[in-house]
């Protein structure tokens, strides 16, 4: 469930690596729900992840995220700050 979940800020900034190292650093962490409405950053962090091994579930919307968070267990759920139907932080407050 999503209360197990680490959840980790990342920026424009953020660099595939740091976000890799991050993410091992938690351990044989394999399932992640990524929460983005860009598109070429969805793509580019998705396919980071998936050639790393990391299975990936994503949504556009915050009530997708929200829906797909409940329905299934995460280990990581990374998170747009600024969404289409709401914040990213509402999303973490639903959680």
């Amino acid at each position: 469930m999503a209360q197990n979940a680490t959840f980790i800020q990342v920026t424009h900034t953020t660099t595939c690596d740091s976000l890799c190292q991050v993410l091992f650093s938690k351990g044989a962490l394999m399932k992640v729900l990524l929460i983005e409405n860009d598109m070429s950053a969805r793509l580019t962090t998705e396919h980071m992840l998936m050639s790393r091994g990391f299975h990936i579930d994503g949504a556009l919307l915050g009530t997708d995220g929200l829906n797909l968070a409940r329905l299934y267990p995460y280990d990581i759920i990374l998170l747009n700050r600024i969404l289409p139907d709401m914040s990213g932080l509402e999303v973490l407050g639903e959680l």
